[in-house]
């Protein structure tokens, strides 16, 4: 298994995700001139089932899971959540409109020193509190790859959030539990974008599934992982 970093901002080795549901998300903020409520936002950019997943996962580690292989094979159960907390660092300076360079490194590195959690926890209310700004979904994004919108930036970090939260419960012996809802849309979302991806290093080939397999399982197997 490979790791995934949909929103990676090396581009030399990203293509960008391209939006399928983004108008969904633009709609809602064009109808909601006040700052935005969760249920202004389409399913995937609600409220973050993968923030809160990943949360009790980590809770459910022990000291001695931090050194754990997860399905990210070049990554242990640490380096996956010191992953998820950068990408939650970024997303403040992305949607208010910082360049990769303006960033530059100051999130590389260990981001978890000695309380993971509380790492994850304040990394990802930060990023939280950024979507919920008025006009997030619509903003421009500058990546490394081009500018794109808030929506599609959105739909990006939910991907790497709902996929490495199943990674990270697998890595602890945990119910990922990311709900059918959550799981379809982002199945409907990266389904046409997986045979672009083939041959790249994010994700080993789809592993084949029952059709009446539950939507995580369908999610998680699109995406190179043994459910």
């Amino acid at each position: 298994m490979h790791k995934v970093g949909l929103v990676s901002r090396d581009p030399e080795t990203f293509t960008p995700l391209r939006p399928t549901a983004a108008p969904v998300c633009v709609t809602a903020l064009e109808k909601s001139p006040s700052t935005p409520s969760t249920s202004d936002f389409p399913p995937p950019c609600q409220e973050p089932r993968g923030s809160t997943a990943d949360a009790k996962e980590q809770d459910h580690a022990t000291p001695g899971d931090w050194d754990s292989p997860t399905p990210c094979t070049e990554w242990s159960v640490r380096d996956l959540v010191n992953h998820l907390v950068n990408e939650q660092l970024w997303v403040p300076d992305l949607l208010a409109g910082k360049t990769v360079a303006d960033v530059g490194d100051k999130f590389d590195g260990d981001l978890l020193e000695d309380d993971p959690l509380r790492a994850w926890t304040e990394s990802s209310q930060a990023a939280r509190a950024a979507w919920l700004r008025p006009g997030s979904l619509v903003t421009i994004v500058h990546l490394s790859f081009g500018d794109t919108d808030g929506a599609e930036y959105c739909w990006q970090m939910t991907t790497d959030l709902a996929v490495h939260g199943w990674d990270l419960a697998t890595a602890v012996g945990a119910d990922a539990g990311l709900g059918d809802e959550l799981a379809t849309a982002v199945l409907d979302h990266v389904a046409p974008q997986v045979a672009a991806w083939q041959g790249t290093s994010w994700f080993a080939d789809p592993v084949p599934v029952p059709d009446d397999a539950a939507p995580q399982a369908r999610l998680v197997a699109l995406l190179g992982r043994a459910p």
